[in-house]
């Protein structure tokens, strides 16, 4: 199943969305094929109001919820609007477009290198 999630600020977890509908909320989840998105209106809108919107999304094949993050998986992947209109690399600073496997921790993602 191809879902988009998001970090849910409200609930402290991570939002599972399918087909523009929120179908769960999980501490951890596993997806693979991942391809990372920012609608740049709705960032414009966090900079402009200073208030956090949903507008950033991990989309990607469910593999598994709730889980510990495979060891392989050492690539810490972030957002902030404030910083950059991408996901990047949070070492380097790189933009991220997509990635093979990603998993959904506490508020941080992981990435194959």
């Amino acid at each position: 199943m191809i879902v988009r999630v998001y970090w849910n600020l409200r609930k402290n977890c991570w939002s599972v969305q399918h087909k523009g509908v929120v179908i769960n909320h999980v501490d951890s989840l596993l997806l693979k094929n991942v391809t990372f998105s920012v609608s740049e209106a709705g960032r414009q809108k966090v900079l402009r109001e200073k208030q956090k919107n949903v507008h950033a999304f991990a989309k990607g094949e469910l593999v598994m919820i709730n889980q510990l993050r495979p060891l392989e998986l050492n690539l810490q992947i972030s957002y902030n609007p404030y910083k950059f209109g991408y996901f990047y690399n949070k070492i380097t600073q790189e933009e991220i477009k997509t990635n093979s496997l990603v998993y959904c921790g506490n508020r941080v993602l992981y990435g194959m290198l």
